[in-house]
């Protein structure tokens, strides 16, 4: 098809948009993807790529951002987590909350098959007033954020961040692993 602007007579080829290579799945990431990401196990629920996923601390966590550095690292560009100081800019809110019991919690909105509306992460104080250095609360941090950025479910090796109960101050391979297949589809791949 050859375009001509009006009376100038110079032909324009119109700009074919590229699309993205979408890599070829095995059973067995399929099987990773269905159990432990959001939608139902059937598309790829996440941010949108080049999301700068600004977040609002009411807890005023000293290693916030060692939190972010690590998942930044991981999402390699695809999402940015950074600090905002204005709470009606924020994407993600982390708050106070007495949780009875619960350490923390993630509550994630999504529209459509993007995750991109307001969160809030809820942390119970009792937990920061253990560890004011923020020691034994970098694990629980790297966790939630694991649920804000696209992971639903706890994964069963222990040595995971994403554990039920996480041990470790940082992002295991096999947690990286996830995030790497989960944000190298486009959202809303549908997993067969």
């Amino acid at each position: 098809m050859i375009l001509y602007v009006s009376g100038c007579g110079i032909p324009l080829a119109p700009e074919i948009p590229v699309a993205p290579e979408i890599p070829v799945l095995t059973p067995e990431e399929i099987a990773l993807l269905k159990e432990h990401s959001y939608g139902g196990g059937n598309y790829v629920i996440r941010w949108p790529d080049d999301s700068i996923i600004e977040v609002y601390d009411e807890t005023n966590f000293p290693q916030l951002q060692y939190v972010f550095d690590e998942w930044n690292q991981v999402l390699d560009g695809k999402a940015v987590l950074v600090i905002t100081n204005d709470s009606s800019k924020a994407k993600v809110k982390i708050v106070f909350k007495d949780l009875e019991g619960i350490v923390g919690f993630a509550g994630v909105g999504m529209t459509g098959k993007m995750i991109e509306n307001e969160f809030i992460t809820f942390l119970s104080d009792g937990i920061v007033e253990i560890d004011k250095n923020g020691g034994f609360n970098v694990p629980i941090y790297l966790h939630e954020f694991g649920h804000i950025l696209g992971c639903l479910r706890h994964f069963e090796d222990e040595e995971s961040i994403m554990a039920k109960v996480p041990l470790v101050r940082h992002i295991d391979e096999q947690t990286k692993n996830f995030f790497l297949l989960l944000y190298s589809l486009p959202v809303g791949y549908r997993l067969l």
